[in-house]
């Protein structure tokens, strides 16, 4: 099982279209926003996602839109890997290592 940061959580519900409760509906998948950014269950956050996307209006382009949201310093350790190499190639080389 694989895990992943809540920080996508949060950037998802930040471009999420449509009317919904974000807070009950974080709640109710056992995800607390009120805490600093943690790891949850890839299970966990696959079903949110799949959940919202159904809720939003262009649900199709809620992944497009929350990838866009995504800055290289919300990566952490990887963001600065990846933007601190000195070609594009390297970048790569760095981004497999993390794989």
């Amino acid at each position: 099982m694989g895990k992943i940061t809540t920080l996508f959580v949060r950037k998802v519900l930040e471009e999420v279209d449509g009317d919904i409760d974000k807070n009950t509906l974080v709640r109710s998948m056992g995800i607390e926003l009120n805490r600093p950014v943690y790891m949850i269950p890839d299970t966990h956050y696959y079903s949110f996602f799949e959940r919202v996307a159904a809720i939003d209006r262009n649900g199709t382009t809620l992944p497009l839109r929350a990838g866009a949201a995504m800055r290289s310093d919300d990566y952490g350790a990887f963001g600065l890997a990846w933007k601190s190499a000195t070609t594009l190639r390297g970048s790569y080389n760095r981004a497999e290592r993390y794989a």
